[in-house]
């Protein structure tokens, strides 16, 4: 009688979005369009097995990065939905027509694998050509041996010196402004029209006091007005 009690009483386990609230599995995953292998990164959302899909973009590349899939639970076949079971390591997944091949990973989703018995073959995510790419085009120019001139060493072992550097900067550049046209890229939000993902901007450096200004382009009517960000 007691027994029977017992497991009357029992609390139901708690629903998936309790026990995995903001718990995502992480995939590194490529698709083949035209040829051209390209570099994606599938996040896969434990709390209701919503997926989304994003293609980090890589500056002049040509193509159409950032957000390929919004978050939603894509369909296996007409009647099912796709579970984190589908996604095998070193394998092709198909979500909406395309297939993906899991590449990598990160750790904690090695951790839930592992958990639920499932072999990982990796432990970590492998790196893509286009990612080395992008690290390239981003990584700072070395510099130079003599572009460090005396009088910088002078005012950072001395305050006082540091002082009087500045107020020279100030007095011998007041005025001057370098003025550069560049870009806004927004294509990592996902913005597909091209007015809207690329926005042309003037970045102007002040050599009095080393700032910097950004200020967006918009033209209305043939007349130029300039907006700060």
């Amino acid at each position: 009688m007691m027994s029977a009690l017992n497991r009357s009483t029992s609390p139901a386990p708690p629903p998936n979005y309790v026990t995995y609230d903001r718990c995502c599995l992480r995939f590194n995953a490529t698709f083949t369009d035209g040829g051209i292998t390209r570099h994606v990164v599938i996040t896969y959302y434990l709390e209701d097995d919503s997926m989304t899909i994003v293609e980090p973009p890589v500056p002049n590349s040509g193509l159409i990065q950032g957000k390929l899939l919004t978050r939603q639970r894509p369909k296996r076949n007409v009647d099912d939905y796709l579970v984190w079971e589908d996604i095998k390591f070193d394998r092709s997944v198909k979500i909406n027509g395309r297939d993906y091949k899991i590449t990598g990973c990160d750790d904690w989703t090695v951790d839930f694998y592992a958990k639920a018995g499932i072999d990982v073959p990796f432990n970590r995510p492998r790196s893509s050509p286009l990612n080395e790419r992008q690290v390239s085009q981003h990584r700072p120019a070395t510099p130079q041996r003599n572009s460090v001139s005396p009088e910088s060493h002078s005012h950072k072992s001395n305050g006082s010196s540091s002082r009087k550097y500045k107020l020279r900067q100030y007095l011998e550049h007041d005025g001057h402004v370098l003025r550069f046209s560049c870009i806004w890229d927004r294509t990592y939000e996902g913005c597909f029209n091209s007015e809207e993902a690329r926005e042309p901007c003037v970045l102007s450096y002040f050599l009095a006091d080393d700032t910097i200004e950004v200020r967006k382009e918009k033209k209305r009517k043939q007349l130029q007005s300039i907006s700060k960000i």
